[in-house]
């Protein structure tokens, strides 16, 4: 089973970079779009990430973003919108590097004005409807703004962190004992296990009844990603698996996992499920599938893969 190469390709969309031009580094809101107007370069847009309450009194509020109500495309705002509003902007912009060649940051903002045609959206629904250079760019925005609130205060000493300036590393330090924060990723596996014609899925307690989804679990430390696979398989499912096949990867901002996709065929065993884990698992053949995960999500495009395959080899 190959990757489905179109849809993983890199694009020229949205480029990720760590550091912003030299005299934009380090300004607010306000600074950058004076500096924007005073060049004459309009070319600095904004992700306008919208939350329920302020930084300093929540950990982590609920996000959401201001999104064109009809126009389709990426969820962007310039200098000169921003500057027309009276917004109550929380730290310094977050750069996430470059929209069409244009220089893109986050910006988050607790007040409940909006921009004239915009809406405030949901960023999980907003991710899981856009294309992939969107998606790409929001999940940057939302792991970057998380960082950045949930280390503002350094976990061994208590003082506060600060951006290094110019620094090629994204990363906060403590300005006393020198600790360092980097964005937290956590590695976490999505299998498809297969049985001749058949596919295992399974619903997590949080699904709606009738939806399925492919197995999944954090890695471990110590461990290789292809032994967390065959650890959550056996734990979830009471099933060994083997010819594990690496498919493709997605970053999924809620919080931060990194998810990497495996095929892998069924071995031996019975299933018995682990209640904790699982609310009901289920072998299903390719033909008869419940209702999956979208493909906008890995689950979905491993699901895809896999009925492509499996109509090719049980006709």
């Amino acid at each position: 089973m190959d990757p489905l190469s179109s849809q993983f390709q890199p694009s020229d969309m949205f480029r990720y970079a760590v550091v912003p031009p030299l005299n934009l580094s380090g300004l607010t809101v306000s600074e950058l779009i004076a500096c924007a107007e005073q060049n004459g370069a309009p070319d600095i847009q904004f992700v306008l990430l919208l939350a329920e309450s302020s930084p300093n009194t929540a950990a982590s509020p609920r996000l959401q973003i201001a999104a064109p109500s009809q126009a389709e495309g990426a969820p962007l705002c310039s200098t000169a919108l921003l500057s027309s509003l009276e917004l109550n902007c929380d730290g310094v912009p977050l750069f996430l590097g470059y929209w069409q060649s244009r220089l893109c940051f986050a910006v988050v903002s607790s007040s409940t004005v909006l921009p004239p045609g915009y809406e405030s959206v949901g960023l999980r629904d907003l991710l899981l409807r856009e294309n992939k250079d969107v998606f790409y760019l929001l999940s940057t925005a939302l792991q970057l703004y998380h960082w950045s609130v949930n280390h503002r205060f350094c976990g061994r000493c208590g003082s506060v962190t600060s951006e290094l300036k110019d620094s090629t590393d994204r990363v906060l330090v403590c300005e006393q004992c020198d600790s360092h924060y980097y964005p937290r990723i956590a590695p976490c596996m999505m299998a498809l296990v297969t049985r001749g014609p058949e596919i295992l899925l399974a619903r997590a307690h949080h699904f709606p009844p009738g939806r399925f989804s492919v197995l999944a679990g954090f890695a471990e430390a110590g461990e290789t990603i292809e032994r967390t696979v065959h650890r959550e398989v056996k734990e979830e499912t009471g099933l060994k698996v083997k010819n594990l096949r690496y498919f493709s990867s997605q970053s999924w901002p809620f919080p931060h996992q990194l998810m990497l996709g495996f095929f892998c065929e069924y071995d031996s065993g019975q299933l018995i499920l682990d209640e904790n884990e699982l609310a009901e698992a289920e072998w299903f053949h390719y033909s008869e599938l419940p209702q999956v995960s979208s493909t906008s999500t890995l689950s979905g495009q491993l699901i895809e893969a896999a009925v492509a395959e499996l109509r090719l080899r049980f006709p």
